[in-house]
């Protein structure tokens, strides 16, 4: 519950961004066109949900590293979310960083394995209700005021979001994005019922073989999710991430 109202803090996020910089050598790529789309878009009032692939543990950093450098981002790099794991949050000093940044733990179905390596049924309610309440969280965030579903919400200023869609780090071939979960075109089609200007903005990262902290990010257009279902749409929203990554292969996967 410490989370309900929680919003970026412009100072830490400045501090955590630079400190990625300097940590993550990230090359950023993104056309011309689609940096003028977005600027347009966030200049006047528009939000987003930025959507990527997650390859390592670092891809947080990664993108704030991208967010630090890129004009594209500049009118809303201060105020763009970023959800991480709850391991996170047990490390003092970067649980503050963190939490300064905007950032807040997700439960993952692997948080609440027990020692049979299976999920209880106290747990299994726990996970969904954690899901509900972080989705939540988001579009109140883009959204910029108190949601019906939550009480005692401050009202605040409508920002961005950045979420990995795969839901966990892609442990097979990290060029070929996994199966997305529903999470980012609920957050949008939820977003937009209430009243948010609200797009979604795809990325992909890819990262040197051998190295751990030198990637290649590509930034696509701006894109509304196709399709009949929310599978389907969701579906629309991983071939554009995949897009990218294969455009950040091309452009600056060193194999050596």
């Amino acid at each position: 519950k410490r989370y309900i109202d929680h919003t970026p803090n412009e100072r830490i996020v400045t501090l955590g961004q630079g400190m990625s910089s300097i940590a993550v050598s990230a090359d950023e790529e993104i056309s011309a066109t689609d940096r003028e789309d977005v600027l347009h878009h966030t200049k006047n009032g528009g939000v987003l949900i930025i959507v990527g692939n997650h390859v390592k543990g670092i891809d947080p950093l990664t993108f704030s590293a991208v967010v630090c450098r890129e004009p594209a981002f500049e009118v809303i790099k201060h105020d763009i979310i970023i959800p991480a794991k709850p391991v996170i949050f047990r490390i003092p000093g970067i649980r503050h960083l963190a939490e300064g940044m905007g950032s807040f733990p997700v439960i993952r179905k692997k948080d609440v394995l027990g020692k049979d390596g299976k999920v209880s049924k106290e747990n299994k309610v726990f996970q969904t209700e954690s899901g509900k309440f972080t989705v939540e969280l988001m579009v109140n965030h883009l959204v910029g005021k108190a949601s019906d579903d939550i009480e005692n919400v401050e009202d605040v200023k409508g920002g961005s979001d950045f979420i990995m869609a795969e839901g966990e780090r892609n442990k097979g071939n990290p060029l070929d994005v996994q199966e997305f979960d529903m999470g980012a075109v609920y957050m949008y089609e939820k977003a937009l019922r209430r009243g948010a200007k609200v797009a979604i903005l795809t990325t992909g990262v890819v990262y040197d073989a051998g190295s751990m902290f030198r990637a290649t990010v590509h930034i696509g257009g701006l894109i509304e999710p196709k399709g009949k279902g929310l599978k389907e749409r969701s579906d629309s929203i991983r071939k554009a991430v995949q897009h990218n990554v294969d455009e950040a292969r091309r452009v600056g996967y060193r194999n050596k």
